[in-house]
This record gives structure tokens, sequence and C-alpha cells, in this order.
């Protein structure tokens, strides 16, 4: 499992567009919402994936939104 962790946001962020992006990963509105929230309130979130690929994508898109973030590989794969 990958993690996108979501550790805070520059200025010019806007949640809104979170939420969409984490819409077309398949989370729901409600779920979207929250997390969204929480990282406006400046609250750390992970974000799991099951491939570098998606995890990559989504981090690149969060980051054009104004997203500080790292990816966190697995165990096994980091080392």
């Amino acid at each position: 499992m990958y993690v996108v962790a979501i550790l805070g946001w520059v200025p010019g962020f806007v949640a809104n567009r979170l939420v969409e992006l984490l819409r077309r990963q398949e989370y729901s509105l409600a779920d979207a919402f929250r997390i969204a929230s929480q990282v406006s309130e400046g609250a750390q979130v992970a974000i799991p994936f099951s491939s570098l690929a998606k995890a990559d994508e989504f981090a690149r898109e969060a980051t054009q939104l104004g997203a500080r973030l790292e990816i966190r590989l697995p165990a096994s794969a980091a080392g």
C-alpha cells in the first residue's frame, strides 16, 4: 500500500478543488469534504493507494492545488 501524506497547504490552496480530486479517486462526497476540511484546518491526512502510479498521479495533482505532501512507500519497496 502506498500512501500520500498531505502535510499542509500553501497560500492559494482551494479546498473545493481537493474535494473534486478526491471524488475522482472514488471517495464519497462526505469523505472528500471531511478530508479537505481537515487539511484546510491544518491536520495531516494519509490517503492510501494500491499502486505507486496512482499515488504519484494524485500527488502531482494535489501539489498543483497547493497541497504540501510526501509519498510514503511500503517497507518492502523502500528498502
